[in-house]
This record gives C-alpha cells, structure tokens and sequence, in this order.
C-alpha cells in the first residue's frame, strides 16, 4: 500500500486496518486505536492529516444532502470530520470496530462483520455478538449487547414494515425489529456469524443444539432452592390433620344410620316409614230438657 509521506510520519508504528477513497488524493485511513483523515494539497489548502482517538464516549453520523458528518464526543472536546455520503457506511464500519475495541466491547480475537444504521436504531454484528443502540446517536455508552454465548434461541417474524428478530436469553424472548428495507441482510449476516460460532448449517439446528434442557426438579434441586432462601425443608412444618369434632357425624355414623332407616322402611331405605295417627273414640252426649 502506498500510504503518503505525512500519513506515514503519524501511523509509527501501528498497521491501517481500512483504506476509505474519499475522491482525488483525500482517503480516510483507520487503524486499531486512531482514524487519521487524510487531505491532499490543493489550490487553497496544504497536505494535512487529522487524527481522532477510538476512545470517545459519543458518536453520531449527522446526514447532509451529499455530505455526512461524523460527530465523536470525548471527555473533555468534541470533533467532526465530513465525509462524502456513499463513503459513509465504508468508514462507518472500521471506526466503529475501533470504538468497540477501545471501550471493551470486543475482544482482541474478535472481527466485526457489518454495521447497520437506521433511524434511531443500530445493529453491530461481530464474531461474537450482536449490539444494538437505541437513539439519535450510533454509540453511547447507552447500548445492549447478545453475547452468541448466551443465546437460547432465534427466530424471525416478518411484518409489512419490520422484520422483528426474536432472541432468546435463558429462555426469555427479546425482540429488535429491524426495517425492511436492509432486514434480509441483517438477517443474513446474522446468521452466517452465528453459524459459523456453533458450527452449525442451518437456524433449525442451532436453536436444538442451545435449547434450554426442560428437567422435573429433583429432591437436591429442591433443597438448594430452600437453601437459597434459608430454610430447610426439614424446618418446614407439615400440615396438621384435624380431627373430627365429638358431634360430627362420620361416614360409619351416617352408614349406622341409613341401616337403621332401612330395616324401618325396607321397601324406601331412604324414606322412613310413617306412622299412622291412631283414632280415639269420642262419644257425644247430648242433654236435652224436657
């Protein structure tokens, strides 16, 4: 790579992991920890070289109508460069690799394989991972990432404006809908660094080989449950059995009685027999005056 003589004086030591055409001489450069912004001599200006540090706390792309400006907040400043706009999302991608790494994000052994930014949402989908920033910015300390790790499941719903990708942590769905415009290929990438993670050919056999295990608990798990709440099972008092109160009637009192009924009634046993009344005879007498 032939790199200018001024680009050479800033890089030191250290290897440009992307190479951006901005148009004529002017290129953008990117290496681990630094993006250096290259203009070439013109009419009106000097050669010049222009160095922003990856260890920022904001980023942000503001859109023009050819042009795009990246916005990249630290501590104590905050600086721009401004970029063609079909240039944008070639740089886009190193500078936020960069980022990421500086932060902590990503792990030294860890590539990122794309970036996708929509309108207040973006999706970084690395070797490992899949973050995803909610807000007017493209990164903030304010993001959430998917470790491949950790993922119990993945399915996608399709929808007439977003496609809505559905993962799985320790059995619990979390949905990231994904505009359709550019889902397809998010899902595609997706699915080919998760593939390639677990080693797997298609989205059915991953989701069998990290579905969670469903096993009936067992008497050790139940004791460590109690455990973790401090009791023990042997603390826990088995229910007492009531007895029966002096006048209550049991089911040998009730069969005692219903024998009873029967042998007074045999043709209804549930039926006692009556009683006729008996007649007593009553004589009238009837006084009479003569």
């Amino acid at each position: 790579m032939n790199l200018p003589d001024l680009v050479h004086q800033h890089l030191g030591d250290e290897q440009v992991t992307a190479n951006v055409h901005l148009g004529g001489d002017d290129r953008v450069y990117v290496t681990p920890t630094r993006t250096l912004v290259y203009r070439a001599e013109g009419l009106l200006s000097d050669e010049s070289v222009t160095e922003f540090g990856h260890d920022v706390d904001r980023l942000a792309v503001a859109s023009g109508r050819r042009k795009d400006t990246f916005e990249l907040e630290y501590v104590d400043r905050t600086e721009s460069f401004t970029v063609p706009g079909k240039r944008t999302d070639d740089i886009l991608q190193p500078l936020l690799a960069g980022i990421l790494a500086a932060a902590g994000v990503m792990d030294a052994d860890e590539t990122l394989a794309a970036a996708y930014r929509f309108s207040e949402l973006t999706l970084v989908i690395t070797s490992k991972r899949l973050v995803k920033h909610v807000g007017q910015a493209v990164w903030d300390a304010e993001f959430d990432d998917y470790l491949f790790d950790e993922l119990t499941g993945l399915s996608f719903e399709d929808g007439s404006v977003a496609t809505t990708i559905v993962l799985s942590r320790a059995g619990r769905p979390e949905r990231i809908k994904c505009p359709n415009e550019k889902a397809r290929l998010v899902r595609q990438t997706l699915e080919s660094e998760l593939f390639d993670y677990y080693d797997v050919p298609t989205l059915e056999a991953f989701n069998a080989q990290v579905a969670p295990d469903e096993q009936e608990p067992t008497h050790e798990s139940i004791e460590d449950d109690f455990e973790e709440s401090g009791l023990k099972p042997s603390a826990v008092a088995a229910p007492r059995r009531l007895k029966p109160r002096a006048n209550h009637r049991t089911t040998n009192d009730r069969s005692r009685r219903c024998s009873v009924t029967a042998r007074r009634n045999p043709t209804n046993p549930h039926r006692p027999r009556l009683q006729r009344p008996q007649l007593t005879q009553t004589t009238f007498r009837h006084n009479s005056k003569h």
